[in-house]
């Protein structure tokens, strides 16, 4: 499962959008709803933690606003490294 220190990697510091406490936000939030709704809390944490990864990077430029599908990417690419099976 990503980690928090992973996944500060995968943002800018800089990023003029959000800082990585936004991420942070996300994770927390996504968490309880995850606990209140019975849903597979490893599976919301990971979606959390990369839900904006293709967006803050600083080649994503003026495509920022669009980089849903890019994030989507880097998501498959980061939990196929780390082992997840597809269908997860």
């Amino acid at each position: 499962m990503p980690t928090i220190e992973q996944a500060r990697s995968w943002y800018r510091r800089d990023d003029p959008v959000h800082g990585f406490d936004h991420v942070e936000r996300v994770v927390r939030l996504a968490e309880e709803l995850a606990r209140q709704a019975g849903a597979d809390a490893e599976i919301v944490r990971a979606a959390a933690l990369l839900h904006d990864a293709a967006g803050a990077h600083p080649e994503a430029g003026e495509g920022r606003h669009d980089h849903q599908d890019d994030s989507a990417a880097a998501a498959r690419r980061v939990l196929a490294d780390e082992g997840w099976p597809e269908e997860r």
